[in-house]
């Protein structure tokens, strides 16, 4: 008496099998990705071959909730090396509708070999903040000039191949001019906020407004 076998069983046995570890699969990679207490667990059902399936979805990783504070916009508007009628200065701008904290921010310089160097220290600009839309002016400490804040005496700008870089809190470079040579009298004056480009002013104006939007 010939005995009646099912051929599908072997089959039904390895695509369970399959599913089993394209399962077992999807948990590690879960685990290993979010961590235990990172991901939650969704379910989702899925018709395979008529049989239910779970499937495994990892949540998506949570944002970052200790987002770095946003860095002040704050740019370099006017710069004077000085001469016989008015000291060197250089004027900051507050290009946002909110006052700006400039603790944490300094001021270096840079040489025709790359060198920076510092030219206001950080000290400088401790508690010191910056209306909406409003101006701060930075001269030498000896300078006749009203000033915000104040750089050493015995540091001037160079008057020829160099540069001034404004550095925020977080070490990142704010603003930047550099130049070859400038004209005697003559400061370099920001020609627009939207962009980085300055030209040469006959009359400095320290502290006023002296470019618009």
């Amino acid at each position: 008496m010939a005995v009646a076998t099912n051929e599908k069983v072997p089959q039904r046995l390895t695509r369970n099998l399959v599913i089993g570890f394209c399962i077992a699969g999807l948990f590690a990679f879960a685990v290993l990705e979010t961590g235990f207490l990172n991901y939650f667990l969704k379910v989702t059902k899925s018709m395979v071959g008529g049989e239910e399936v779970l499937f495994v979805e990892p949540e998506q990783k949570p944002a970052n909730t200790e987002m770095a504070k946003s860095q002040p916009r704050v740019l370099i508007s006017e710069v004077f090396l000085g001469d016989n009628l008015l000291p060197p200065f250089m004027e900051l701008y507050n290009a946002a509708d909110s006052p700006a904290d400039l603790s944490g921010f300094s001021v270096k310089r840079r040489n025709t070999a790359g060198k920076e160097t510092t030219f206001v220290s950080s000290q400088r600009f401790e508690h010191a903040s910056i209306g909406p839309r409003a101006y701060f002016l930075v001269a030498r400490a000896s300078s006749t000039l009203a000033a915000d804040a104040y750089w050493p005496t015995s540091y001037n700008p160079a008057k020829a191949n160099s540069s001034l870089m404004l550095y925020g809190p977080s070490g990142q470079k704010a603003d930047e001019v550099s130049w070859s040579s400038v004209p005697a009298g003559s400061s370099l004056t920001r020609i627009s906020w939207s962009n980085g480009e300055f030209a040469f002013t006959d009359t400095p104006t320290p502290q006023s407004p002296a470019s618009s939007e």
